[in-house]
């Protein structure tokens, strides 16, 4: 993945055209982790029993499994937001109740995260929401603020809708209950800080 990556990125033409496909085909991502799973189970046939690595591989499409679902999840709930033609309601009363745009990003964005979970789907569709308002001479200052606003925003909640939380709290090794004293809070924290200092640059800098 990162030959190909560093391939395309550089404009880096081979010599054969065959070692150009080839590249190609091996850095893709989901032909690079088929290949590296794939490797992974003959490490684990070689150097394990047979009921060791039965074991390991119930144990991993179990954790995998609820990962996919809730992250599927997430994106179609996300899409069925953007399909309700909220971005209009919202703009609607962001100008009758003198609203500032950028807390209200914020919020909204924390909102999705916290009911879905997904901080990626979060985004995607707060950005869709907002993105008829994104021009400077409307919001007073740049649009770039907006998009921080959404990226704060996607901070709050971490909890146990979130596929990332799993993934924290099981390759740590803490407990649900010590994942959401530790990461919940600092999520948190990283998000209000974070439009704080947005709210205080678009203030001061509204670069237009």
């Amino acid at each position: 993945i990162a030959a190909r990556t560093a391939v395309s990125s550089m404009s880096v033409e081979l010599d054969s055209q065959l070692a150009m496909d080839l590249l190609s085909t091996l850095g893709n991502k989901n032909i690079a982790l088929i290949l590296a799973a794939t490797v992974s189970l003959i490490m684990l046939l070689r150097f394990s029993s047979g009921e060791e690595t039965v074991g390991a591989i119930k144990a991993s499409l179990s954790s995998a499994g609820v990962i996919i679902l809730i992250t599927s999840s997430g994106g179609a709930f996300g899409n069925a937001l953007q399909q309700t033609g909220i971005a209009s309601t919202i703009e609607e009363l962001s100008r009758m109740y003198q609203i500032s745009i950028i807390p209200l990003a914020f919020v909204l964005t924390a909102l999705i995260r916290t009911a879905q979970g997904s901080a990626t789907v979060a985004m995607i569709t707060a950005a869709g929401i907002f993105a008829g308002m994104a021009d400077a001479a409307q919001l007073g200052f740049h649009p770039v603020y907006l998009c921080l606003a959404i990226g704060c925003g996607s901070k709050p909640i971490w909890w146990m809708n979130d596929s990332g939380f799993w993934v924290v709290s099981q390759m740590s090794g803490m407990e649900e209950r010590e994942s959401l004293k530790a990461l919940t809070p600092m999520s948190a924290l990283m998000g209000l800080v974070g439009l704080l200092v947005t709210v205080i640059l678009a203030a001061l800098f509204p670069l237009m």
